[in-house]
């Protein structure tokens, strides 16, 4: 709901790991070839230094659940963990083979992500964000963030060297 504090509130962390389980609890059973193809597909924009030094450059999971977010409209502004693309156009334009498997699975739907306070009516009608207690991690996640967060800046470094290097 885009509480205050929350690291999330530029995106819908819910899409991401949604498109995790639709990956391996759901389409992997229906289509037996899709991990195969989604690995190539992931490999191949690797070679192509695609999303270098970015979290979709991790493994073929994570480079799923971070297409699925732009094919939602629902990716971060450019940071330490992601690139300019945070759109279905933009996906399209810069991975077209990422973006076919995201339409394969979901179809060429008009679904988008609306953020909470772009729509307070209906069934949010009444919340005020104003109001919505601060977000906050507990003490013992914080230290696993700031590993994740260093680890996330290597990766932001290494993918800048890397693509000096090329």
């Amino acid at each position: 709901l885009g509480y205050p504090g929350d690291p999330y509130a530029a995106e819908s962390i819910v899409i991401h790991e949604l498109a995790h389980n639709i990956h391996l609890r759901g389409v992997v059973r229906v289509d037996p070839t899709f991990d195969r193809r989604l690995r190539k597909t992931y490999e191949d924009a690797m070679k192509k230094w695609l999303w270098t030094g970015k979290y979709a450059s991790v493994n073929h999971h994570e480079y799923f659940a971070e297409g699925v977010q732009s094919w939602f409209d629902n990716n971060r502004p450019p940071d330490h963990d992601h690139n300019h693309v945070d759109t279905r156009q933009e996906l399209i334009e810069y991975d077209p083979g990422l973006a076919a498997l995201c339409r394969e699975v979901f179809g060429e739907t008009e679904l988008k992500y609306t953020k909470p306070a772009t729509r307070l009516h209906g069934h949010l009608e009444g919340y005020d964000p104003g109001k919505a207690p601060t977000f906050k991690w507990p003490e013992r996640l914080m230290k696993a963030k700031a590993e994740i967060r260093r680890q996330a800046l290597e990766r932001e470094r290494k993918g800048r060297e890397d693509a000096r290097k090329k």
